[in-house]
């Protein structure tokens, strides 16, 4: 968990959000990194605590996490209990969204952002998604057979498309 967060904050520039996070006080701790800004951390059960990525706060605002600049890294996608990457209104977020990222969140809200390149069938394959946000991003390619066959509210909950440069 700290090697994907310390990755994340790297490859985004972290020292120039509003908010960084000050790496050199989290000891490495679960409960350390859940007390950093946009990183929410939920215990479902003793066994496991679910981490979402969250650049908004209760109200839905942007906040903390604003100015990535920078690409996503695939050391996220080693984090098995990521639930939710959410990072809008990041116009300086780009690349692709990793292949690894793809097989482990079965939320994903990259809204306006430069994020280019596919949907990685590894996101496609996941038994449930909640949400896929992609809209106003440079997402190309076709849609993932995988995900035109899914029925609404059982299989996924949200999907955001509008404005991309996808195809077919």
């Amino acid at each position: 968990l700290a090697e994907a967060l310390g990755a994340l904050y790297a490859s985004t520039g972290g020292a120039k959000w509003h908010s960084p996070w000050d790496l050199a006080k989290v000891s490495g701790s679960r409960v350390d990194m859940c007390s950093l800004t946009g990183i929410r951390c939920e215990a479902p059960n003793m066994w496991s605590t679910d981490l979402s990525i969250d650049n908004r706060n209760e109200d839905g605002d942007v906040y903390g996490m604003d100015g990535l600049q920078g690409t996503l890294p695939t050391e996220l996608g080693l984090v098995p209990t990521l639930s939710e990457v959410v990072l809008i209104f990041q116009p300086g977020l780009s690349g692709t969204i990793p292949t690894e990222l793809g097989a482990v969140s079965p939320c994903l809200d990259l809204y306006q952002s430069r994020i280019s390149g596919t949907i990685p069938e590894t996101f496609a394959q996941q038994e449930r998604i909640g949400i896929l946000g992609i809209a106003e991003t440079s997402i190309s390619g076709t849609l993932p057979n995988q995900l035109l066959a899914r029925e609404y509210g059982e299989h996924f909950v949200w999907f955001e498309i509008r404005d991309t440069k996808l195809s077919g």
